[in-house]
């Protein structure tokens, strides 16, 4: 008996393996392979626990529920892992590795600036053309590009512009 709930330990605790019980909340997956995938992260929801909160309703926990296990046996996370964060209020796609290989690899690429981010707002009021923001957020450089797409009329603010932003840093 001792060597079945030895083998049950080892079978649930396996790399790529999903957690028991409900997901706290349901991902859209937008691309999966072995390697990583790319889901959607609804805005209000934290990417990972901040300090003190809990970590059940983060994308963080979902991410091993939504996500299906990893081929790649001798590469394999335990759990599938955000490559990057978006803050809690932003939504949008998020990328996760499954693997040890992907994790590194997405890490550095992220650090040397490779990958191109690109976010969609509505601002207050009207903007034309397209320009640059180079202004410090929370004491660190925080430089991004923006381009005007359309704007409308608005009771509260005369006009509401959406644009495109690109950060160059942060």
């Amino acid at each position: 008996q001792v060597s079945t709930v030895e083998g049950q330990l080892q079978k649930r605790c396996a790399p790529g393996l999903f957690p028991r019980g409900e997901a706290p909340f349901q991902l859209q997956v937008v691309y999966e392979d072995d390697h990583v995938a790319v889901v959607v992260k609804p805005p209000g929801v934290l990417t990972h626990k901040n300090k003190g909160e809990g970590q059940r309703h983060t994308v963080k926990t979902c991410l091993a529920y939504t996500l299906r296990p990893t081929e790649c046996s001798e590469d394999a996370l335990h759990r599938p892992v955000a490559a990057h964060r978006l803050d809690g209020a932003t939504g949008g796609l998020l990328v996760a590795a499954k693997t040890r290989t992907a994790a590194v690899e997405l890490s550095r690429q992220f650090a040397e600036r490779e990958v191109n981010k690109t976010y969609t707002a509505i601002v207050a009021g009207r903007l034309e053309g397209s320009g640059g923001i180079d202004v410090p957020l929370r004491g660190q450089e925080a430089k991004t590009s923006y381009q005007a797409l359309s704007y409308c009329r608005s009771l509260k603010y005369n006009h509401c512009t959406l644009v495109s932003l690109s950060p160059h840093t942060g």
